[in-house]
């Protein structure tokens, strides 16, 4: 199925609950790996990202999981990381890391979408503590660009 996500001054949101400046939607038949990113325009246009013939990065595969952890929480399937991470059977820690990818700055995840991304970028520094401001993200996380 088709996940939409659009970005607030805050990070992301359902897209019920804001305009978008930008959107990403990841489609796909619940595997990570053929899911096709796309930009939505606010006028609802999309934009196929990149085309790519390599299988989707562990980078596209944490961002689509944390959306969906999201999803989990803002339905109330889960009412807490706690309970979301026993139910994922995952580390709580993990799990609230893994989240944290839903504020990323919307220039991020583009770039990660699209491949734009430095090669050095790695999961693992995605999950580190980052700035919360998106203008701190980006020479953070995309300076070798």
């Amino acid at each position: 199925g088709v996940r939409r996500f659009r970005m607030a001054t805050n990070g992301y949101v359902a897209a019920d609950q804001c305009e978008p400046d930008l959107g990403v939607e990841l489609n796909g038949d619940g595997d990570l790996a053929d899911c096709v990113a796309r930009i939505v325009a606010p006028d609802g246009t999309m934009t196929p990202a990149q085309p790519r013939t390599q299988t989707v990065t562990a980078l596209v595969k944490a961002l689509a999981q944390a959306h969906r952890w999201q999803k989990l929480l803002d339905s109330g399937e889960y009412a807490t990381v706690a309970e979301l991470a026993r139910g994922e059977k995952v580390n709580p820690s993990y799990a609230s890391r893994v989240l944290r990818l839903t504020l990323l700055a919307p220039t991020v995840v583009e770039a990660v979408l699209d491949g734009r991304h430095p090669p050095t970028l790695t999961l693992e520094m995605l999950l580190r503590p980052l700035p919360a401001e998106w203008e701190g993200q980006r020479p953070a996380l995309l300076a070798n660009k």
